[in-house]
C-alpha cells in the first residue's frame, strides 16, 4: 500500500520559513515605558535589526508562541541601577500587537513588589522563537536600547 502524500500547506511552510529567518538572525521586539520605545533587535550582538519586510511582516502577521522577559528598572537613592525580572511564556499562539493584553497582570504584579520610589521605568523583550534570556543577556539588550536614560517617572 502506497503512502498518501499530504497536500501542500503555504500557510505552514511559510510559518516554518519565517520561523527559520526569525531564529537565525535572533530577533526580539523590546518595548520600553514610560518613553514607549518599540523595536526590532538581534538579542546575540545588541543591535537594532535592518528590518525587511518579509522579518516585520514574520514577526507581525504571524502568531508565535512567545517567552517573554518582563523587567522593571529601579535606581536606588545612591544611584546604584538594578533590574527586577522573569521571564513568562503566555499559554498560546499571540500576534505582537496581542502581547500586551498577555501580560499585563504579569507585569504590574512585578511592578507591585518593587520600591515606587526606585522605580524609573519597566519593559519587556518577547522573543517569537520562544529562546530564553539570562538575566546578563536582557539586562544588556535593555541597555543598548537606553532604559536608563528615562526621564519620566513610571
Amino acid at each position: 500500500m502506497a503512502k498518501v502524500r499530504k497536500k501542500n500547506d503555504t500557510a505552514r511552510r511559510l510559518l516554518r520559513a519565517t520561523d527559520a529567518l526569525l531564529r537565525t538572525n535572533h530577533v526580539v521586539i523590546v518595548d520600553i515605558h514610560p518613553t514607549d520605545l518599540q523595536g526590532l533587535i538581534n538579542w546575540k550582538n545588541c543591535r537594532s535589526v535592518k528590518a525587511g519586510r518579509q522579518l516585520v511582516d514574520g514577526v507581525c502577521d504571524l502568531p508565535h508562541q512567545w517567552t517573554i522577559y518582563l523587567a522593571v528598572f529601579c535606581r536606588s537613592p545612591l544611584g546604584e541601577r538594578y533590574i527586577k525580572g522573569e521571564e513568562i511564556e503566555p499559554q498560546g499562539k499571540y500576534r505582537s500587537e496581542q502581547i500586551n493584553d498577555a501580560i499585563t497582570q504579569h507585569h504590574d504584579a512585578l511592578i507591585a513588589t518593587c520600591n515606587p520610589a526606585h522605580v524609573i521605568g519597566y519593559g519587556w523583550i518577547a522573543s517569537p522563537t520562544g529562546e530564553s534570556l539570562t538575566e546578563e543577556q536582557a539586562a544588556r539588550v535593555f541597555d543598548a536600547v537606553g532604559c536608563w536614560e528615562q526621564t519620566a517617572a513610571a
